[in-house]
């Protein structure tokens, strides 16, 4: 079948129909005597010389890799068909395939084969970034009654001595999506040095998806140092979809000081999709920063989210949420917003002479004189980007 895959190409003008009957052949193979020739061909369809003269006369590795794709994946289904260990590597290799089909059918040869090196493969793309492979990971292991050992060797493994266990082990938890882990997650995070290992619990605690944990990682988006953290807290926020979320998730979009926390919660945001999202939008299109200005951009243009009309009423709604608390982030959330009603033509409401008269500025000066936290000098150094003269003057001394 290899010789006839290889002589049809070689035809000067090939006819319509023959490749797919000889794939569909190679693909159909199940007895084991084959399987070291089918790690050949693999090994072939990878970009490899059918013999040395094409190394001479044939295409490059990466132009034969490409135009063999069709064979990989015809490989890859009689490898996962028949189930031998010895294409445990193989199929490792087909997991981080371009093409989905050849990384499903790798995942369900894996699963089949069920030997320890096949279960250390399968958990590897439980912690992969491909959604779907993930989703497939997990089916087989609980298919194979492996998936709840993980998880239980994981939530031991928290308090491992290494941070790369523990990291390994967090992303493991995530990748498991069991909420047996929760409890032993909010408790490594309290006693996690690590920057990144307090990342891949707030990732997993995020991707598990588990309500208890939306106070956690909103305390973690306004309270947090470090901007990773805030990021990573944002990026959970949105995968949990929790409408708790959307007031901090504004607050960061509109006066964080790290561009990746205002874009990440801008983009949690839009994947919630509640209302008050518009008005946030509207100030993110006059950001300093050009990726936050095109992605909303692309949102608005794209109509991802519905957006309501402008509705006065909402606006100050808002406007009176914020105002209810008074830290650095409020007030600089609400000086932005005060820049959305002059472009949008809101009127200030009747007692109001200016549009930004919301905004007493000597409380302002007040409260950001005694707030002296990491977070608020960031914002505030953001905030100068923006703010008129003179109030971009008076936070300049404030900062001195």
């Amino acid at each position: 079948l290899a010789d006839a895959y290889r002589t049809y190409w070689e035809v000067p003008s090939r006819p319509a129909t023959g490749e797919s009957e000889i794939l569909n052949a190679l693909a159909s193979i199940t007895d084991e005597m084959a399987v070291m020739p089918l790690l050949e061909l693999w090994e072939i369809a990878n970009g490899a010389p059918w013999d040395p003269w094409d190394s001479i006369f044939e295409l490059d590795p990466i132009n034969r890799r490409a135009n063999r794709q069709p064979l990989r994946l015809a490989v890859a289904l009689a490898l996962a068909g028949i189930g031998d260990e010895r294409s445990i590597v193989a199929l490792a290799k087909a997991l981080k395939d371009e093409s989905e089909p050849i990384r499903e059918a790798a995942l369900e040869g894996l699963a089949k084969i069920g030997n320890p090196e096949a279960l250390s493969v399968l958990t590897e793309a439980l912690t992969g970034s491909d959604e779907k492979l993930q989703g497939l990971a997990r089916t087989a292991l609980n298919r194979l009654n492996q998936l709840d050992k993980l998880v239980k060797r994981g939530i031991s493994m928290l308090s491992d001595h290494d941070e790369r266990v523990r990291i390994a082990n967090a992303r493991v938890l995530g990748g498991a999506r069991s909420t047996l882990g929760v409890p032993a997650l909010l408790a490594a995070i309290q006693n996690e040095t690590s920057l990144s290992g307090r990342q891949a619990i707030i990732d997993a605690l995020g991707k598990i998806g588990d309500p208890v944990v939306v106070p956690m990682l909103i305390g973690m988006l306004e309270d947090a140092d470090a901007g990773s953290i805030r990021a990573e807290s944002a990026v959970a926020l949105g995968n949990l979809n929790d409408l708790r979320a959307v007031r901090p998730l504004a607050l960061a979009a509109l006066a964080d000081g790290t561009m990746v926390v205002r874009l990440f919660a801008l983009k949690s945001l839009v994947s919630i999709g509640e209302k008050r999202t518009w008005i946030v939008l509207k100030a993110a299109q006059l950001d300093t920063c050009a990726e936050i200005r095109t992605y909303t951009q692309d949102v608005l243009e794209k109509r991802i989210i519905a957006m309501p009309p402008v509705s006065e009423e909402l606006v100050w709604h808002f406007v009176d949420e914020l105002k209810s608390t008074g830290g650095t982030r409020e007030w600089i959330a609400l000086y932005r917003l005060g820049q959305v009603l002059e472009q949008q033509g809101i009127k200030p409401k009747p007692n109001l002479s200016g549009f930004r008269d919301f905004i007493r500025w000597s409380d302002v000066l007040e409260k950001l004189r005694v707030d002296h936290s990491k977070q608020s000098m960031s914002h505030l150094m953001f905030a100068l980007e923006f703010m008129d003269h003179p109030h971009a003057g008076d936070v300049i001394q404030i900062l001195a």
